[in-house]
């Protein structure tokens, strides 16, 4: 497999000018923004909303990129924080935190015309005595918030689905010291949520409590609970499932692993739970899981003196070089693990053709640098619950390809078949984030002052946009999948 190296990177390096489209570029009064909101509707249509200097400016995009002049909308307090925006045929709906006023959120509807924001009543949930939120997030254009009440054992979802209507989901989930998995242990403290209509780099991926949701399905995982605690030695997965259309809730895990693992992290897709595992010795395991019941699919167990015949391409650093002798021969699992270097065992999944599934595993580390200064999930997730995600993700690309980097990845791909989990032909085909580290590594070769990354996905491809600061321009690209 390691012969393909060569005629693969060749065919990657050839597909990159075609994988990304030049999709808008337009003048904004913008100098230093904050952070920017963006939310997509069905027929293509986007809504931008800009932060800066207390002003929340605010534009729409058509179908084909053309924008509507960015307008000053509104004056906003930034103690209150951007909850996120969604998306209807003829309007944008932003949410915010209700200044002084306990969990209540204000909604404003955004004239799809016109870019004009109107202010509706703060909408208060019902919650059972000292509830915390656990997480904030916008799916299938409806928002979420997730609280969980310790006196109580219960959970409860806040699901807005337009300015003036809501529900309150709630489950009851007696499980021992989850008031700890939730909102306890190292930054950033609360699940990240992990969006299906995103592509995903090893920084969002490299969390170790994550929300997925699946229809009426959230799915809280938690990789290597206690780790933190050095006396603790078996480490494992767990889920908790919230059924939202039944109320009901259940909480799984896996087997105990007996041996403290180096490296324990997991990964929904479709739902099938991929869990990447190193042990001290530079052990490597790889197993897939049905989401619903932890029932094994398929696993794969290699020793660190045994070849890693599952890697399909030379691992991989994030200033786009590769190791020397990776292309020449099957390495053992011990060499290759230890070119993971520092940082948390990372295990990404996305698909890569009809019937195949790449994994990345690899390392995610955030070191030291000038880069250090731009915002990052940990500094966002506070104060931007829904759109922290895609701001990591486009300004991890940002930090990635800054000259003095904060941030180490190493990775490496595996290619399953999606029926039987075997291992699968490499497809020549870059992932979002291959495309994403070139265009940056551009970005920063020719020194474009890149300020508010922000990125969506549309009918298959991901757009990727950002300020240029020295013009006061938006680009926006699209990258296909």
């Amino acid at each position: 497999m390691n012969k393909l190296y060569p005629l693969l990177l060749a065919l990657l390096l050839a597909f990159t000018a075609s994988a990304q489209t030049e999709f808008a570029t337009f003048q904004t009064p913008l100098t230093s923004p904050s952070h920017i909101l963006t939310a997509v509707n069905d027929s293509g249509e986007v809504g931008l909303l800009a932060f800066e200097g207390g002003i929340l400016y605010s534009s729409v995009l058509n179908a084909q990129g053309q924008p509507a002049a960015f307008t000053p909308a509104l004056s906003y307090n930034e103690s209150g924080g951007a909850l996120g925006m969604v998306a209807q045929p003829d309007r944008f709906i932003y949410f915010e935190k209700a200044v002084g006023k306990g969990e209540a959120i204000r909604p404003y509807r955004i004239d799809k015309t016109t870019g004009s924001i109107t202010g509706f009543e703060p909408l208060t949930p019902a919650l059972d005595d000292k509830a915390e939120l656990v997480q904030v997030y916008t799916f299938e254009n409806r928002l979420y918030t997730l609280y969980f009440s310790k006196k109580t054992s219960r959970m409860q979802v806040f699901v807005i689905g337009s300015e003036t209507e809501f529900s309150v989901k709630s489950f009851h989930v007696p499980v021992l010291k989850l008031h700890d998995r939730l909102l306890k242990g190292e930054r950033p403290v609360n699940p990240v949520f992990i969006d299906p209509t995103q592509e995903h780099t090893l920084a969002s991926g490299s969390h170790q409590k994550k929300i997925y949701q699946q229809g009426d399905n959230i799915y809280l995982v938690f990789d290597g609970f206690g780790a933190q605690r050095m006396n603790i030695r078996n480490l494992t997965t767990e889920v908790l499932h919230l059924n939202l259309a039944t109320e009901e809730a259940n909480f799984r895990a896996l087997p105990m692993v007996k041996i403290r693992p180096i490296g324990i992290n997991s990964f929904i897709h479709q739902r099938i739970l991929y869990r990447f595992l190193v042990t001290p010795g530079y052990d490597l395991q790889l197993a897939a899981y049905d989401v619903e019941t932890l029932v094994p699919r398929k696993s794969y167990a290699f020793g660190s003196d045994e070849p890693l015949t599952i890697k399909a391409s030379p691992v991989a650093a994030n200033k786009q070089k590769q190791h020397k002798a990776d292309t020449a021969v099957v390495e053992t699992t011990e060499t290759v693990l230890k070119k993971l270097s520092i940082g948390t065992t990372t295990v990404l999944a996305e698909e890569a053709g009809p019937n195949t599934i790449r994994l990345t595993l690899g390392s995610y580390a955030l070191t030291s640098g000038n880069a250090s200064m731009l915002p990052t999930g940990s500094t966002l997730l506070p104060y931007l619950g829904p759109a922290a995600l895609p701001a990591m993700i486009a300004l991890t690309a940002v930090k990635v390809s800054a000259a003095n980097s904060a941030e180490s990845e190493n990775s490496f791909h595996v290619y399953l078949q999606k029926d039987d989990f075997e291992q699968a032909a490499p497809v020549a085909r870059q992932s979002y984030l291959e495309q994403l580290r070139a265009h940056n590594n551009r970005l920063a070769t020719q020194k474009v002052p890149v300020s508010a990354s922000f990125a969506y996905n549309y009918q298959g491809q991901m757009h990727y946009g950002y300020l240029n600061r020295k013009t006061r321009t938006i680009h926006i690209t699209s990258f296909s999948k």
